[in-house]
């Protein structure tokens, strides 16, 4: 292969990549979000319960926050008339929000390290407790 033939198939790519690049911000405007841009109705976080059943946090017309069980019925568990509180949650999901597009990866690798972290500190822990409880039954045993 000659270098004109790897320069043209590298500029292809590139424009391959540009033309993919703007259909997909085209499409992200004409498609709503499946997390809601509707200044209505917002899901600010979905909880897994089980199978195909999740307990959803949802602010309602930036006034109310709405606590809802979804499985094959919708239900609402509970309903808050708090501003303070919408204002809380939408200051935490702008936060999240922030990092997650660029660092998704290493803030999910970060949460797993700190789980094991704090599975070898519980471990720790109960380990101190079984052996502060087996002290106590040799000493209280006689």
């Amino acid at each position: 292969m000659s270098a004109i033939m790897v320069l043209r198939y590298v500029l292809s790519f590139c424009f391959i990549l540009v033309l993919a690049y703007y259909t997909i911000r085209l499409l992200g405007k004409r498609v709503p979000s499946a997390h809601g841009r509707s200044r209505v109705l917002r899901i600010v976080s979905a909880h897994p319960l089980g199978q195909n059943k999740t307990l959803q946090v949802v602010v309602f017309d930036e006034k109310t926050v709405l606590l809802l069980g979804v499985g094959s019925d919708v239900s609402c568990v509970a309903r808050f008339d708090d501003e303070e509180l919408v204002a809380r949650l939408t200051r935490t999901q702008r936060e999240s929000q922030i990092v997650e597009p660029a660092f998704s990866w290493l803030q999910n690798r970060l949460q797993k390290q700190g789980a094991l972290t704090d599975e070898a500190a519980f471990s720790e822990l109960l380990s101190n407790r079984i052996d502060g409880i087996m002290k106590y039954r040799t000493q209280h045993s006689d």
